[in-house]
């Protein structure tokens, strides 16, 4: 169905909103959040494909939605609609909210007059996107947490309550235990230092966070990371469910090949896996299957490469990489329980240690004192 709505243009126009001047292109408000932008997608579709003007379905999810950025940037794609141009191109000019894969399959659904159904397909993309994020998140929130939290405990103890101590075995006139003087002495370091401490840190952190901002540096850290023992093996199965979901949907909604690939490697956050993509594309090009160009690349698994021969050969390709999306959905989940199950105990062990050492080093003189008086 048409997109472009001419005659309720001028009706709309004179009873909707005008885009806030507090919006910029790249400023805050330019984005619409994930959680927001699924809404917004499956009630497009609900109205469009009950024939609800597309004008008119556009300022409706813009008064319906709370977000100031959502509301903003539906706004001004609403006004560039009113101007004449179609929606894809409304919406490309907002990359932090419209994805590649957004635009493309807008301009699949505007010329094949689709449009309620392929957004359809992509309310439910971006849904199973949002959770797999969601679940990658939690599963490294936690024990960061954890983490967060003893070193915190840890500083505590060793600049407000080993002082205290230190002033007791001032009084005892004998040599105190070797882990017992490493006790104070880090003590005393902390609290003489702590600030300047904190201050390296902070500085050591900005320039890491700099350096892995930079291309060279990100491309870096995102191809070690892939490498580590368990937090490797979950992003690679989330990489993977997340290239299988979106080329899939791709497929299924019409768009070519070798531009579903340009679009799914541009989308991947990945900067190393993006750079195997381009190869894989390359390769494509030049007449190799898709299998054949996965298959040259390290990150794929056997397994999703004969899915994708298979699908090659019965012309189903979209489907198959839908199944193995629904595979690997569930494996990220028994990496994220593995995960989880691991860390834990493994961090609870370390700080137990560490706490312990530090309070059986403190009542190490206690102990001998003791033993002298008896």
């Amino acid at each position: 169905m048409s997109t472009s709505l001419p005659h309720t243009a001028s009706r709309i126009a004179g009873r909707s909103r005008k885009v806030p001047r507090s919006y910029q292109r790249g400023s805050r408000w330019d984005r619409i959040p994930s959680p927001d932008l699924v809404d917004v997608t499956r009630h497009l579709a609900v109205m469009i494909g009950a024939k609800v003007p597309l004008l008119q379905a556009l300022e409706t999810v813009e008064q319906q939605n709370t977000h100031r950025g959502a509301r903003t940037v539906l706004a001004a794609v609403r006004k560039s609609v009113e101007r004449g141009q179609t929606l894809s191109h409304s919406l490309k000019q907002h990359p932090r909210s419209f994805g590649q894969l957004y635009v493309a399959l807008t301009q699949v659904g505007e010329r094949a007059g689709v449009l309620d159904v392929v957004y359809l397909r992509l309310s439910e993309h971006l849904e199973k996107a949002a959770a797999l994020r969601r679940k990658i998140r939690l599963a490294f929130m936690y024990p960061g947490l954890i983490l967060t939290v003893a070193l915190g405990a840890t500083f505590f103890f060793l600049t407000a309550i080993v002082p205290t101590f230190a002033e007791i075995f001032q009084d005892f006139g004998a040599a105190l235990p070797r882990p017992t003087q490493v006790v104070l002495r880090v003590s005393e370091v902390m609290s003489s230092y702590g600030l300047v401490a904190l201050v390296v840190g902070l500085l050591g952190w900005g320039g890491l966070y700099i350096a892995l901002r930079q291309p060279r540096g990100r491309y870096l850290w995102d191809r070690v990371k892939l490498r580590l023992p368990l937090v490797g093996t979950l992003l690679r199965k989330s990489l993977v469910t997340r290239f299988c979901q979106t080329l899939g949907t791709l497929l299924t909604s019409g768009v070519p090949l070798v531009e579903a690939l340009t679009i799914v490697g541009q989308s991947v956050e990945n900067t190393f896996v993006q750079r195997q993509l381009v190869q894989a594309v390359a390769r494509v090009r030049r007449g190799a299957g898709i299998h054949k160009a996965l298959a040259s690349l390290s990150v794929f698994p056997t397994m999703v490469i004969q899915m994708v021969a298979v699908g090659e050969e019965t012309a189903q390709l979209d489907q198959m990489l839908l199944h193995a999306a629904t595979h690997y959905e569930r494996e990220v989940d028994t990496a994220v329980e593995t995960l989880t199950a691991v860390l834990e105990p493994v961090l609870i062990i370390v700080i137990g240690a560490g706490l312990g050492g530090i309070l059986v080093a403190l009542y190490l003189p206690m102990f001998e004192m003791m033993n002298v008086v008896a």
